[in-house]
């Protein structure tokens, strides 16, 4: 007779089959992120201040960029963090 012993307490009340053996899961592909995916991480990109931006080493940012924003904008010429 086997016995199993669960590291969960949650499992522990499952009725679960004791004679079959489990099989590690086959990855079906391997998944890449999408355009949609960081398009979306890229329009998320917020920067507090111009000093932000230099610490994360990405100015000065153009109109468009990830993390451009008009306040960062002084003159309006479209771009940002330029000094």
């Amino acid at each position: 007779m086997q016995h199993l012993y669960y590291h969960c307490s949650i499992l522990a009340g499952l009725d679960l089959p004791v004679n079959q053996k489990s099989q590690p899961a086959t990855p079906t592909s391997t998944a890449q992120p999408t355009d949609d995916l960081k398009a979306t991480v890229e329009q998320d990109i917020y920067y507090a201040n111009c000093t932000a931006v230099r610490e994360a080493d990405k100015a000065p940012l153009h109109r468009g960029d990830p993390g451009y924003s008009k306040k960062l904008d002084r003159d309006g010429d479209g771009v940002a963090c330029e000094r």
